[in-house]
């Protein structure tokens, strides 16, 4: 970072220079002291660790597709902060599943992600410093080939309302299937999964967690003053209705959901649209829209696959 708040405090004495010509030469060389003083000095990077302890990985597993992984990760810095954490997963592609800046001196971090249908990952856990001075730990995550694929529940005709819409509530939780309207919902936030509503990006289905514009919703039920923010990511798909309606179990759910590329909102929908996700408790799911009036009085209707 260059500071010029002390350009001033030098003095220094040039002739035949005009007056605009002696300023820039004091900028310059103001420039290049304070740059001096951020210079990387050497020393250690920083360091990783995959933490052991119950229904933790943190060596190579074998673990069938669609179970869920925990793990947990610490970081301590060398001679200068952790400014960067992230996953790297290794499969049949390189993806980052996850990708976080900070400036701290150490920190513990707990996630959770489900296994693909990859055959063998490699599972990258890394940091950095300021300066890419890194340390990274790394293991193996080969699939169960034994096991089944996981159980869906299947949930139809589910309708939600637009934030106007006084006759249907426009939030929907995946722990009872119960629809709430926006009040209900500010008073039951631990089990809220998705929010309905008609904002900037037209018809669009988000989680409290999605940063819902202001004034879609009055201020003391916005989801984004919540104690609790549940946060579901979605991508779109190219699957038809009729694929949707084919699927028994939860293969295509896993295949569908590519970590690292959900966004948390479901925009622009329209009939015919459908999209996966993932929930804040790692359970994945896919939803097609059968029904839309679009209005901010108006209502999408849809039919939902997740995971038991």
């Amino acid at each position: 970072m260059i500071n010029f708040s002390n350009t001033l405090k030098y003095r220094l004495t040039f002739t035949d220079m005009s007056k605009k010509t002696y300023r820039v030469w004091i900028l310059l060389i103001s420039v290049l002291i304070v740059g001096c003083t951020e210079k990387d000095e050497g020393g250690n990077g920083p360091v990783i660790q995959l933490n052991s302890g119950t229904n933790l990985i943190f060596s190579d597993t074998i673990i069938a597709p669609g179970q869920l992984m925990q793990f947990e990760v610490s970081g301590s810095k060398g001679n200068y902060n952790i400014t960067n954490f992230l996953i790297v997963v290794n499969g049949d592609s390189s993806q980052v599943y996850y990708d976080t800046g900070m400036n701290v001196t150490s920190f513990n971090w707990t996630g959770t992600f489900a296994k693909s249908f990859n055959d063998n990952e490699v599972w990258e856990f890394i940091v950095r410093d300021r300066y890419s001075r890194s340390d990274m730990v790394s293991i193996l995550i080969k699939n169960d080939s034994l096991d089944d694929p996981g159980p869906i529940n299947t949930y139809s005709d589910i309708m939600l309302g637009a934030q106007s819409n006084n006759n249907i509530g426009c939030c929907f939780s995946l722990n009872n299937q119960l629809v709430y309207f926006i009040d209900e919902a500010y008073e039951n936030q631990e089990i809220i999964d998705l929010i309905y509503y008609l904002g900037e990006d037209n018809e669009t289905i988000g989680s409290p967690g999605a940063n819902i514009e202001d004034g879609i919703f009055p201020d003391e039920y916005n989801p984004g003053n919540w104690d609790y923010q549940n946060t579901t990511r979605y991508i779109k798909t190219n699957l038809s209705p009729e694929d949707f309606n084919l699927i028994q179990n939860d293969s295509l759910l896993l295949v569908s959901y590519v970590e690292g590329e959900g966004k948390r909102k479901a925009k622009e929908l329209v009939v015919g649209d459908v999209y996966s996700f993932k929930t804040q408790n790692t359970k994945y799911g896919i939803f097609l829209v059968t029904e839309i009036l679009g209005s901010a009085s108006g209502s999408v209707k849809i039919d939902i696959k997740i995971q038991e």
